[in-house]
């Protein structure tokens, strides 16, 4: 086992705790010394997860508010930084860890909001932690970290019997805390280390080389004037730094991964989906909220006949954002091209990442299956 030494450096997270005890925070999000303990169980845990599935327990499940979008690059970031330093820290040589713990103004060292933001990453994936907690060797690994930061509930949740633990023991494990808690990062990390999917940077979201979509290929006829994108509101939100990944599939392992801005228009997804399985973007396109059966009843629908004729009775797709729609992840829609040889993709909304310079949007980030011939019949007939 390689040597353990404390890294010199951290990400500075001056600038989160700022935002995270301002007003634009939610009231129910998550500190500092939470985050990184959530942090590091995500990286140390069974499975990788998407940031899509732990960013909303940091904003407490509610949606944040930004100043502006510096505010929302400084702050997003930050935690994206913290999350990747852990991970880099973990995988050199020498390994090492350096817990954000809160200090007060007496150097006493609190251990206790870190350990429930870790228990807050296990509960994602509880089944997944059982192997470990129930191992007959190792199962003690995490006794520290639950002792001071799960509620009882979630030893029920996690498959344990809760051990009674008088004053004088709980003191002297707080005493002891952050050793022990040390000590139980690198354990645990070692202990999946054999069967964990290795984790990846965050902005590595990519499952296959990225191919950007072609921003000189327009719609053609009466649809190649393109409108600007959705007006930006006074107040920035969450997503103004942000991207979805949406995944079009035609058949279960026939789709395309496609990333794009969170605030552009359900026209330019349309247009990136249109690109991605190699059609000519030249007929007209609609979103609906039926996946099945007549679509054409679904009580929610985007069409483009809207912004062309208008009084269809559906909502603009130039006017639409993506995230105005795609709001919660799994999200899914029916994207119709073609309505006379209707190509039907199921949309989803995959995962939530982050906006990064000097990348193009929208961009396809995975590829699964051949695409079908947009005209067979003609191609039959050659």
């Amino acid at each position: 086992m390689a040597k353990r030494v404390p890294p010199e450096d951290r990400v500075n997270l001056d600038r989160l705790d700022a935002y995270l005890l301002s007003d634009h925070s939610p009231d129910d999000a998550l500190g500092v010394s939470d985050i990184d303990g959530l942090l590091t169980a995500l990286i140390i845990g069974p499975e990788v997860i998407l940031p899509s599935d732990w960013l909303p327990l940091i904003w407490g499940h509610e949606e944040p508010s930004f100043t502006d979008a510096g505010e929302a690059e400084a702050v997003i970031g930050t935690i994206m930084s913290r999350y990747n330093e852990i991970l880099s820290n973990l995988n050199a040589t020498p390994a090492s860890v350096n817990p954000v713990f809160e200090r007060m103004p007496d150097g006493k060292v609190l251990t206790a909001d870190w350990c429930s933001g870790f228990v807050d990453g296990m509960r994602l994936r509880p089944a997944a932690w059982t192997p470990l907690l129930q191992d007959e060797e190792c199962g003690e690994l995490l006794t520290p970290i639950l002792a001071l930061g799960a509620e009882p509930e979630d030893y029920k949740l996690f498959g344990l019997r809760r051990k009674p633990s008088d004053a004088a023991s709980r003191k002297a494990l707080m005493t002891k805390a952050p050793d022990l808690i040390v000590d139980s990062i690198f354990a645990v990390w070692d202990y999946w280390q054999e069967t964990r999917r290795e984790p990846v940077p965050i902005r590595a979201l990519a499952e296959t080389p990225i191919t950007p979509i072609d921003p000189k290929r327009k719609l053609t006829k009466a649809t190649a004037k393109r409108e600007p994108k959705v007006p930006p509101t006074d107040k920035p939100s969450a997503f103004d730094n942000t991207t979805h990944i949406i995944r079009a599939s035609l058949k279960a392992r026939l789709y395309r991964d496609i990333e794009i801005a969170s605030d552009a228009s359900l026209y330019d997804l349309a247009e990136a989906i249109i690109q991605s399985f190699g059609f000519d973007p030249d007929h007209a396109f609609g979103f609906f909220s039926k996946l099945t059966g007549n679509i054409y009843d679904s009580p929610v629908k985007y069409e483009l006949f809207t912004d062309m004729e208008g009084g269809s009775g559906s909502r603009s797709v130039k006017r639409t954002s993506v995230n105005a729609v795609y709001r919660r992840i799994g999200t899914k829609m029916l994207f119709l091209f073609d309505y006379g040889d209707e190509w039907r993709f199921i949309t989803e909304f995959k995962a939530l990442g982050v906006r990064e310079k000097k990348v193009g949007y929208p961009r396809v980030v995975a590829t699964v299956g051949k695409a079908p011939p947009q005209y067979p019949d003609m191609e039959e007939d050659e």
